[in-house]
């Protein structure tokens, strides 16, 4: 019987942040890895939309044996945390390669160089939680100084 998993790890530190989890995934499975029918429930009702979504989230989960060849990638650097999702599912969350990136996140492409070499490309994704971006003001003019010039265009 086909088992999915999610799989991440909090990292301690990176890029000056404390404990930034990272959301491994599956980037760009070739082909399903059972029938869509069998993987999501309700699939065959589902809108054009929803159904390109759900399909991207199932393709995106790991195998047991792909969490296994990620743990042994990641080695004693993080530990590796999973959260078996029941199948069929009703999950029809975006997939994460669907995400729109920069700034607070980002895509962490996991390296095949080395004595760890992986079945599938499998990527990370990071959300810091207090990104490093420009506070959030109530006016825009709050976000500017005092001596701002005369001829601002709003």
């Amino acid at each position: 019987m086909l088992r999915l998993f999610r799989a991440y790890a909090i990292v301690d530190k990176y890029r000056g942040r404390d404990h930034v989890c990272f959301n491994f995934f599956v980037h760009r499975r070739e082909k399903p890895l059972a029938p869509y029918e069998e993987l999501l429930t309700d699939y065959k009702s589902m809108d054009d939309r929803t159904r390109a979504y759900a399909e991207g989230f199932v393709n995106e989960l790991l195998t047991e044996a792909e969490v296994e060849e990620l743990r042994s990638y990641l080695g004693d650097s993080s530990e590796l945390h999973t959260e078996e999702i029941k199948l069929p599912t009703t999950d029809k969350y975006a997939p994460y390669g669907a995400l729109a990136v920069g700034g607070a996140d980002g895509f962490i492409v996991l390296s095949e160089e080395g004595d760890h070499h992986l079945s599938v490309s499998i990527w990370a994704y990071f959300r810091f939680s207090e990104p490093e971006i420009a506070p959030t003001v109530s006016s825009p003019l709050e976000a500017f100084p005092d001596d701002l010039p005369e001829d601002l265009p709003f």
